[in-house]
Parts: structure tokens; sequence; C-alpha cells
């Protein structure tokens, strides 16, 4: 029975040493990384130029996914086991769209094909690697999927995960603390419930993340450009369809999964949801890019990039908390939670701007008379 218990903690001891290795590799290697990156992202004119729509007025270099990159693949391939999924899998789908979105980043990729190299890199996952959404665990009266509505409803939320990510890469900071609070919840419930290597995938994510964002904050250096936010999309939409698959069996099962999981995910997947249903309402394609995201509603009210994506970052932390308080309420009540907040939170911005736009205006029109200066009546000093 000792050496039963000592084995068990010499195990935890091993895989505690790999979580570390992971993140410290990771960190280590963007934060070497970058810098040769930007140098030669000068040198050869592969940067970003400012325009009516970027947020940045000078032209910053928009390769540092390829450091991103570099960190998380490396530190996994170091520490990874393979116990609860197939690595192998997940690193031929993030080939596919680390390529798409390098060429995107310096030569510019048509949509169409952005979208099918996504579609690609979900199908081998699905298909090939067996991650899949095989049950909506009771929501709306349904419990386990078909096998072509698994594959299907897993591609798309994929797809969906990585565009959401890539939509609200818009300011600095921003796509990587809003990723990092995500896989941190899902790395601490795949530490909690035994499935390490999943939990070595959000270490490694972590470390990359945070190197990366000391060349991000402003002024920033260095962009994560497509590259950096699809790869981020990818790999957090792997680690959700992997929580929703696995809670139910795990010894810490949460109720409610599918919902949990969107809440946790509230700001790239609302924050699209809603900028897409604003375009199409307006007649406009859900495609066409404006300027109409949260971010863009927080910098127009004059917080700046880094005072906009922490308060962001803060509203999903405490957005997770709120879920998981309520996760026992049932998937429709939460869902319902979920969306009511989300849309009270997205509004303020704009009701602010349009209640100071509205100020503004009739002070134009109705200026305020000046007031007379009434002299004081006494003996000077």
């Amino acid at each position: 029975m000792t050496g039963r218990i000592k084995n068990v903690s010499l195990q935890k001891n091993k895989i505690m040493i790999e979580l570390l290795l992971s993140f410290i590799s990771s960190l280590v290697i963007v934060l070497t990384a970058i810098p040769s990156v930007i140098r030669v992202s000068y040198l050869k004119h592969l940067y970003d130029v400012p325009d009516e729509r970027k947020s940045h007025e000078k032209v910053v270099p928009t390769l540092g996914g390829l450091a991103i990159f570099a960190g998380f693949m490396v530190s996994t391939s170091l520490t990874i086991n393979e116990q609860h999924f197939n690595y192998n899998y997940l690193v031929g789908a993030l080939m596919i769209i680390f390529f798409i979105g390098i060429k995107d980043d310096i030569l510019i990729t048509a949509p169409i094909k952005k979208l099918m190299g996504q579609l690609l890199a979900a199908a081998i996952l699905v298909v090939l690697g067996g991650v899949r959404i095989t049950s909506m665990y009771g929501f709306l009266g349904v419990e386990t999927l078909s096998p072509e509505i698994s594959a299907s409803l897993t591609i798309f939320t994929l797809v969906v995960i990585m565009n959401g990510f890539n939509l609200i890469d818009g300011i600095n900071w921003l796509s990587a603390v809003v990723s990092i609070v995500v896989t941190t919840f899902f790395g601490v419930w795949f530490w909690v419930t035994g499935h390490y290597d999943l939990a070595i995938v959000s270490s490694s994510l972590v470390g990359s993340l945070l190197g990366f964002m000391w060349f991000n904050k402003t002024p920033a250096k260095i962009f994560m450009g497509d590259t950096g936010s699809l790869i981020i999309g990818l790999i957090i939409g792997v680690q959700t369809i992997y929580f929703i698959k696995l809670s139910p069996a795990s010894n810490w099962s949460l109720n409610s999964a599918p919902i949990i999981a969107f809440g946790v995910l509230i700001v790239p997947l609302f924050d699209t949801l809603r900028v897409f249903i604003s375009r199409a309402l307006k007649g406009k394609s859900p495609l066409n890019p404006d300027k109409n995201h949260i971010h863009h509603k927080l910098l127009e009210l004059g917080f700046s990039h880094m005072k906009a994506s922490t308060f962001i970052m803060l509203f999903n932390v405490l957005f997770v908390f709120m879920v998981y308080a309520f996760r026992n309420i049932g998937s429709l009540e939460l869902l319902s939670v979920e969306i009511l907040v989300a849309s009270v939170f997205s509004s303020i911005p704009s009701l602010i701007t349009r209640s100071k736009n509205r100020k503004n205006a009739l002070q134009v029109v109705h200026p305020e008379p000046l007031k007379k200066s009434k002299k004081r009546k006494g003996v000077a000093s």
C-alpha cells in the first residue's frame, strides 16, 4: 500500500514537472524568437500599414503568430504523452492553419480559401482524430447525436471558435488575455479530472501567450496576425470539444457542459454573433468588416488599448465565475442568463456613446448662454 501511494506521488510530481517545463519552454522560446521575427519583418517589409479601420498609427509587423506557433509546438512535443487525445492529428491541423495564416499575413488570402483551409483542418481532427461532440446532454431534449450530426456540429464549432478569436484580435492584448482566461479554465478542469496531456496543452499555450504579450503591450512592437489568432482558436476549439465530451464521465462532472463552454467563450462567441446580426440587419454582409466590436466601442469612450483589453478580460473572468455558480440551474436557464448578461454588457458602451453624442448635438443646436460674472463688492485686498 505504501509503495502504491509512493508511485502515485512520484507520478504527480512528474506531471507537475512536465506542466512547468511546457510553460517555461514555450515562454522562453517566444521571448527569444520574437525579436528576430520583428527584425526580419522590417527588413522584408512584412508589416501592417494603418488605415481608417486600424487602431494603430504606424507600421507594425504581423508575424507574432509564428513565434506563438513555435513555442507551443516545441513545448508540447517535449511533454505530451497522448493519453486522452491524438496529438499527431492536432499537429497536422495546426500545420494547415499555420500556412494559411502566414500566407494571409504576408500576401492576403481570399476569404473562401481561408474558410476551405479551416474546414480541412477541422475535418482532419473530426474524421481522423476522433475529436467530436457526441451528445448535447439533454439540452432541448437532445441526448446522443448521430455520427453525421456529430461530425457536422463539431466542424462548425471549431470553425466558429477559430474565427471568433480572429475577429476579436483588433487591439493590443485582447485576443491573448481572453485566450489565457479561457484556456486556464479548461486547463484547471483537465488537471483536476486527470486529463494531464490536455492540461499541458493549456500550460504551453499560456506560456506562449505571455511571451507574446510582452511585445504586444502598447506601443505594440508586433501583432499576432491571422496566424496567431487562428492557431489559438483551433487549440481552444479542441479543448472545448474535449471538455464537452469528457465532462459527464469525469470525477468533476459539470451539468450543461455545452452551455458552460459557451459561457467560458462568451467574449469571442457572443461578440461575433452580435456583430454578424447587426451587419445582417443593416443589409450588409456578415463578413464585411466594420468598427462595431465591443473593443471598438470602448476605444470610442476613451479607453486605451490596454485598459479596454483588461476591462474585457475582467468581464470574462467574472462571467466564468458566474457560469460556474449557476451551473446547476438547467441548460436552458443558464443559456438565458448568459445571453441576458452578455447583451447588457455589450450594449452599455453603445448607450453611453449615443448619450454623449445626443448631448453634444444639443449643445451645438442650443448652446448654453455664457454666465455673466458678478463683480464682488467690497474692499480689494
